[in-house]
């Protein structure tokens, strides 16, 4: 059995995840990472989850704000930083993933990380998505923000994780094919990667590259 070492933080239970992830501009799923197929060759799989995420672009790259509408009860605001590269991994630190209403304390935090000003007791009162981008937008008008539609399903093994999702952008049609683990390093779930086509998927990149390309366009 392979004993896992997980990232902890000393100052905070911070989650932090080694994460390569790939974009295709297409409909349907790259050949070799099909559900069909991808279910006989990992232990469990879970899905297709919906969700909907606005993102709230900066122009510091390494900083990931979303919104998250989803089937949870209760959309939530989330913030991940850029913490470490190695190789064509990288290592995000989820600082803030915070159901709505979120307290006055996590909008301070959340408009430092996007650099302006805001009223947190107003932000703190809102209880759902469109609430929070109309008072963001209101603060700052040229805030950058994309909405992308999601169907994910998730694929697990004891080295690490999978996960491969539809996304709509505007007219857009991508997948997303991503190797996650919170291991201290990300060689185990290298090892999933590293069996599977990859090449045919082009050059990593996160979602705030992404988004970032297709808003500057």
């Amino acid at each position: 059995m392979i004993k896992l070492n997980f990232v902890k933080n000393k100052e905070k239970d911070f989650i932090e995840t080694w994460e390569c992830r790939y974009f295709v501009r297409d409909s349907k799923p790259p050949h070799g990472f099909e559900h069909e197929y991808l279910k006989e060759i990992f232990d469990k799989w879970d899905g297709p989850c919906d969700e909907k995420d606005i993102y709230f672009i900066t122009d510091d790259d390494t900083v990931n704000v979303k919104l998250r509408k989803s089937s949870k009860p209760k959309p939530t605001i989330k913030v991940r930083v850029l913490r470490d590269k190695r190789e064509e991994f990288e290592l995000w630190r989820t600082e803030i993933n915070q159901m709505l209403p979120a307290p006055a304390k996590v909008w301070s935090h959340v408009l430092t990380r996007l650099n302006f000003k805001g009223d947190v007791d107003l932000l703190s009162s809102c209880s759902e998505s469109h609430q929070v981008k109309k008072e963001l937008l209101a603060a700052q008008p040229n805030l950058l923000h994309v909405e992308a539609r999601k169907s994910r399903w998730r694929y697990f093994k004891l080295q690490g994780e999978m996960e491969v999702a539809k996304i709509v952008i505007g007219p857009s049609q991508f997948y997303s094919v991503s190797f996650e683990s919170k291991s201290k390093n990300p060689g185990q779930v290298r090892s999933i990667r590293d069996k599977l086509p990859v090449d045919m998927l082009g050059i990593p990149k996160n979602y705030v590259r992404l988004l970032s390309e297709i808003l500057l366009k």
